[in-house]
């Protein structure tokens, strides 16, 4: 539905000024607001994916399901329907490695793909990974590059040390 995918991108862009501005306040709000949105969505559609909402909508979707870090249950939920719709062709494996990192660094335990990073300092580092000798082969049956290839997420501008270079980070 055309009116989905709109709403899901005028939802990610509003989103995404609030986290590139760093206003924590308005971030919690649009994330609580964004979820209570996407959950009525899911309940009236099931998950958003490609046959509902295009490519474009399908990711849109997915991030905001992994910025609803206040709410677990939900994104637990929406992990169960995110496989399904996979299963089903109507979505990208990919999204299942991120979303499934998210809960799992959410209940304290180390990620399986490789997705969720911290900042220490200036830097991005991988939170931990259960069995990091089979990492790549966990990432490539979801259609992730290796881990050494994947990139470290870009700090925004304001975190940035004056001068210091822009490293990107290109998610599939």
């Amino acid at each position: 539905m055309e009116s989905i995918a709109a709403e899901l991108r005028r939802r990610v862009e509003r989103d995404q000024r609030a986290r590139a501005d760093g206003d924590s306040a308005a971030i919690r709000a649009n994330d609580r607001e964004n979820t209570a949105w996407l959950r009525q969505v899911i309940r009236a559609h099931g998950w958003p994916g490609l046959r509902l909402v295009g490519d474009q909508g399908g990711k849109d979707a997915w991030l905001l399901t992994l910025h609803a870090d206040a709410d677990l249950a939900f994104q637990r939920q929406a992990l169960d329907l995110l496989i399904e719709a996979v299963d089903g062709g109507d979505a990208p494996a990919w999204q299942v490695a991120y979303l499934v990192d998210r809960v799992l660094m959410h209940r304290g335990r180390p990620q399986r793909y490789g997705t969720q990073f911290h900042r220490v300092g200036t830097r991005w580092r991988p939170l931990p990974v259960e069995d990091p000798d089979h990492i790549d082969e966990r990432r490539s049956g979801l259609g992730l590059p290796p881990f050494a290839e994947a990139g470290v997420p870009e700090l925004p501008p304001r975190l940035r040390p004056a001068g210091a270079p822009v490293a990107g980070n290109e998610h599939p």
